[in-house]
């Protein structure tokens, strides 16, 4: 109940506060923390809620706007070494949308910096990172990246994010996800054609939101998908020209049909009726039937069971 409703606050905000008891809005904090969208809710939302709500809400986005203000000076200073030793990067996600401008500093909370370096320059995008201070050594490389992490490390719990956590860097070689069935890769997609050393863009919007989408679909087959998830998919969805969507629409396959259609359950304008209709037509009919009935709280960690 909690999720569906902010996740609807938060894509066409009411005049009205939830009328919830205080255990709900202690658990509506913990909804905002687990689905990234704290910052988002103290700028977009209407009404005030309790003063304990108020005050966790504006507190989060004071954190994540100082976090980011140490990941730029991270994304400088990568950039600027990168360009020295010959590497290109590209800046996933978080990082391109913040540079894109849909998001000012303290709204999107970035866990940490998503990287994709060519195969043959991985050995030197290492060397770039340890130059930096951040090691692989204590870390562990899984089959999608390599997880980097500075020599001293804090950690502050709590609920929510906190400015003084340390930013790890995971760096990729490919874009790829287990979805059902088999591992799919898309990063032929995603790397730019002609990239230059230091930090690079995707090659299109379209390029941009495919990767959004496939990032969900890997998301939603364990029931992780986040409401940030559907919010960055809506922002570049509503930028996207018809250009843009012939081109997605030559690189989407049946995989983003779900994410898209749960994004579109909650920002109904920022989808064209004409995409969901021809991803429809490449996904299979079980699938496709379950993916107009999922909603973001089945589909997410809010779903306990």
């Amino acid at each position: 109940t909690i999720t569906e409703r902010l996740a609807h606050e938060l894509a066409q905000p009411t005049d009205q506060a939830p009328d919830w008891s205080e255990l709900q809005w202690q658990l509506a904090r913990a909804v905002a923390a687990l689905h990234g969208v704290s910052p988002l809710l103290a700028t977009t939302l209407k009404w005030q809620g309790p003063p304990a709500w108020r005050s966790f809400l504006e507190s989060q986005r004071t954190h994540v706007a100082s976090r980011h203000r140490r990941i730029v000076a991270l994304l400088e200073q990568l950039d600027t070494r990168s360009r020295e030793e010959g590497v290109a990067l590209v800046g996933l996600k978080g990082t391109t949308l913040h540079r894109m401008g849909l998001y000012r500093a303290g709204d999107r909370p970035m866990a940490d910096i998503d990287l994709l370096v060519h195969p043959d320059q991985a050995a030197r995008a290492t060397d770039v990172l340890e130059s930096l201070g951040y090691s692989s050594a204590h870390t562990f490389e899984s089959w999608r990246h390599k997880l980097f992490v500075p020599e001293s490390r804090q950690v502050h719990n709590g609920v929510g994010e906190h400015s003084g956590n340390y930013i790890k860097v995971e760096l990729h070689t490919r874009i790829a996800e287990a979805l059902p069935l088999r591992k799919y890769d898309l990063t032929g997609s995603i790397y730019p054609r002609s990239p230059h050393p230091g930090l690079n863009a995707y090659p299109s919007r379209a390029a941009l939101l495919t990767h959004l989408l496939f990032h969900a679909a890997g998301a939603m087959v364990v029931r992780a998908v986040r409401l940030l998830h559907l919010h960055d998919i809506s922002l570049v969805a509503a930028q996207m020209s018809d250009f843009d969507w012939r081109e997605f629409q030559e690189q989407g396959g049946w995989w983003a049909l779900p994410p898209l259609q749960l994004a579109a359950r909650y920002y109904p304008s920022a989808v064209p009726a004409s995409v969901l209709t021809g991803l429809s037509d490449r996904c299979a009919w079980n699938l496709r039937r379950r993916a107009r009935q999922q909603t973001l709280s089945e589909a997410s960690f809010s779903y306990l069971w």
